[in-house]
Formats: structure tokens, C-alpha cells, sequence
């Protein structure tokens, strides 16, 4: 494994790929155990968009100099969801695991609470 500049390279083995209902791909890896500190880089990175790059053999040093100078913001993939759909659906999964019985009143008392936190901010 390398980390540099943000990049982390590792060898790993497609453990899973799996269809949500949210037509979203979950994809799980599997690695040989890691060193804490190069694990400690990939848990600081969970929960955040990332970019992946995945190849069948050893990436080659232009590969990875791609890989290092890409930029890839969410917006440019296809069927990505906007920010606001993404706060729905955190807000909405956020009642689900709270037990809200009523999703949706859920989703409006918060979006409620977000936009006075935030007018209460304005001059």
C-alpha cells in the first residue's frame, strides 16, 4: 500500500457488488490486514465521496499519476444525486433508524429545524 498526496494504492480483491435500492452500487474490498497507520487513512476517509480507480493488474506509474492529479467532482458522474436529494435521503434514513413512524413528517419537522437554525443566522 502507498499513500501519497491523498492517494491510497492497495491490492485487493472485489468481495462484493451489490444493486440498492436507491440504484446506488455498494461495492466491498477486501484486503490483507493493514498497517494502523494506512488504516487509520482509510478510516478517516469513511463516509466521503471519493475517487476509485480499479484495475485487473498492478497500476502502472502513469496510471497512478492520474489517478494523483484527478479531480473528479460527484456532480460529473452520471445519475448522481444533487445535495439536496443526498440530504433527503440522509434525513429520511436518519427517521428510519430512529424509529420515525412517519417518514415524511420526519423529513419536513427537520428541514424545518435546518432552515430556522439558519435564518436565525441572517441580519
Amino acid at each position: 500500500m502507498s499513500a501519497d498526496k491523498g492517494l491510497i494504492i492497495l491490492a485487493a480483491s472485489i468481495g462484493g457488488v451489490q444493486s440498492l435500492k436507491d440504484k446506488t452500487i455498494k461495492l466491498t474490498f477486501e484486503t490483507q490486514e493493514l498497517k494502523p497507520e494506512h488504516a487509520g487513512v482509510l478510516f478517516s476517509m469513511q463516509n466521503e465521496y471519493v475517487s476509485l480507480g480499479i484495475a485487473r493488474n498492478d497500476l502502472t506509474d502513469k496510471e497512478i499519476k492520474l489517478l494523483s492529479d484527478s479531480r473528479l467532482p460527484i456532480e460529473s458522474i452520471p445519475n448522481t444525486k444533487s445535495k439536496s436529494q443526498l440530504l433527503r435521503n440522509v434525513l429520511f434514513r436518519l427517521g428510519e433508524q430512529n424509529g420515525e413512524k412517519d417518514s415524511t413528517l420526519h423529513y419536513n419537522n427537520m428541514m424545518d429545524m435546518i432552515t430556522n437554525f439558519y435564518k436565525a443566522k441572517l441580519e
